[in-house]
């Protein structure tokens, strides 16, 4: 992403916080952070996603079937995230995709520590 970035490209995710079956214990929209961070500043789980993805300079192209969706996908950009839950989400992120000894993805910040951990065999 920080060469995207650097390059003048745009990453772009379409409904990026619903994924396909994968490594995930927990799916984004269901982990208890993302949602204390919704009930906190009073955001849905979709919505404190699609802002963290628009913080981190992503283009979002959000999705839904239903009216009321539809309209709260459309409440992005009045609101912003403090740098603590960034973090915190962004440690999320590599939680996910991250193994002992190895940060994945490079973008995120390694808060948990993960790339000083014994490699996995």
């Amino acid at each position: 992403m920080e060469w995207a970035l650097a390059h003048g490209l745009t990453v772009v995710g379409y409904s990026i916080i619903k994924p396909a079956k994968t490594s995930y214990y927990l799916e984004p929209l269901q982990d208890p952070h993302v949602s204390e961070i919704a009930g906190r500043i009073g955001r849905s789980p979709s919505q404190v996603l699609h802002r963290w993805a628009l913080q981190l300079g992503l283009a979002v192209i959000p999705r839904s079937s239903r009216r009321e969706g539809i309209a709260e996908n459309a409440r992005l950009f009045d609101f912003l995230l403090e740098e603590a839950d960034m973090r915190l989400l962004n440690g999320l992120a590599s939680l996910s995709a991250g193994t002992p000894g190895r940060r994945c993805p490079a973008w995120a910040e390694d808060v948990y520590g993960l790339g000083a951990l014994p490699e996995a065999m």
